[in-house]
């Protein structure tokens, strides 16, 4: 347990869904106290699992969207801090279709947040970003200074929303690390939580669920320019995933700067009543001038890149599934999925070694692919 998780209590908006509900678990084995906010109910088996931890953690179902449910819940709890995943996911086919929904769900509502967390004082946010931002890399591995080029609207929104955090770390002093990951995979060695998407689009599960079926698995694409034609990957556990937000979380408490501009204009303390519009511009201003004499420390904004710097090819996960459950899948070949389909993605993770202590270990692919089947049989039995 860190010295800095002791009484602390984290927000974590979409802590029911993947890669949520497993960083709720590791900030709660972590000694944090936690509130889930999400738009959806808890599944069943992960509310059972967190029985354990008592008043340690609580649910509050609110949609983002909802800005004045959004405010009573800030109002009824005391955030140290806040972790970010709530957001439409990327359905390749969905996503020139559904635009708006994309703008509502993923950068309306992450300016309700923020601007929430201005209003009640807390300054440390831990974004759940995406490597989406890189499109097509001229050069790997990807570090976060390569060129940020989306070539779909879930990656250009979660980069609006970046730059959305650069601007409040420069102008309020809001302190945030945005964390761009690859592709997110395998489950809780417990089984208390996994992958859950209806529809499911990712590889790994979507293999394992065609198991005992008699469909065939249809492989998208096999003429990328990678060594085997199929898409190269840095698929990277989930587990290790949750344990980057939480030193993440515990970077930002180690060196927090003080500084926050409130919406009142104010520095660094909550608002007991709510300030005038003309009130808060001008106190702004004044805020800004007294940063420099109120903080010891300078804001945090970073971007940092969660990856293994390595990676797997579709037909190696392919191979590899067959290998774990002892069994052949039929398998067909098709076309790319379309053109925003990078052929290669694979990140260069030595900035999170350095800054955040992380380094993942649990991200070999035989482990994933085990985890990942032991959840799958474990949701079969909740149907």
């Amino acid at each position: 347990m860190s010295n800095n998780s002791t009484n602390k209590q984290i927000l974590v908006t979409g802590g029911a869904g993947y890669i949520g509900s497993h960083t709720v678990l590791s900030l709660l084995e972590s000694g944090f106290k936690v509130v889930i906010l999400d738009k959806v109910p808890l599944q069943s088996v992960f509310k059972k699992s967190l029985e354990i931890f008592g008043t340690q953690v609580l649910f509050e179902q609110v949609n983002l969207l909802d800005l004045h449910n959004l405010k009573t819940i800030f109002a009824k709890y005391q955030f140290d801090g806040v972790v970010h995943f709530a957001a439409d996911p990327a359905i390749v086919s969905q996503l020139p279709l559904h635009a708006s929904q994309y703008y509502s769900q993923n950068v309306i509502s992450s300016i309700n947040l923020v601007d929430t967390c201005r209003e009640f004082g807390v300054n440390n946010f831990v974004f759940s970003s995406t490597a989406a931002m890189y499109g097509n890399p001229e050069t790997l591995p990807i570090k976060e200074s390569s060129k940020l080029e989306p070539v779909n609207i879930y990656g250009y929104t979660k980069s609006v929303i970046e730059k959305m955090l650069q601007d409040y770390n420069q102008v309020f002093g809001l302190n945030s690390i945005s964390l761009r990951y690859f592709n997110a995979c395998g489950a809780d060695e417990q089984t208390r939580t996994g992958e859950c998407h209806s529809p499911e689009i990712h590889l790994i599960p979507c293999i394992l669920q065609s198991i005992g079926t008699e469909k065939i698995f249809e492989l998208y694409g096999d003429d990328y320019n990678t060594p085997d034609g199929s898409n190269v990957r840095d698929y990277i556990h989930v587990t290790d995933l949750a344990s980057g937000h939480v030193k993440a979380l515990e970077y930002l408490f180690n060196n927090e700067s003080k500084s926050l501009i409130l919406s009142n204009g104010k520095v660094g303390s909550s608002l007991p009543n709510k300030a005038s519009s003309r009130q808060a511009k001008n106190s702004i201003v004044k805020g800004l001038e007294s940063i420099n004499h109120q903080s010891k420390k300078p804001s945090i904004c970073e971007a940092i890149n969660l990856g293994t710097s390595s990676g797997y090819s579709n037909k190696q996960i392919f191979k590899t599934t067959q290998k774990i459950i002892g069994q052949n899948i039929p398998l067909k070949i098709v076309g790319r999925r379309g053109s925003g389909d990078p052929g290669e993605l694979v990140a260069d993770n030595s900035k999170a070694k350095k800054v955040l202590g992380w380094t993942p270990t649990n991200s070999n692919l035989e482990n994933i692919l085990q985890t990942a089947w032991n959840w799958e049989k474990v949701k079969k039995t909740l149907k």
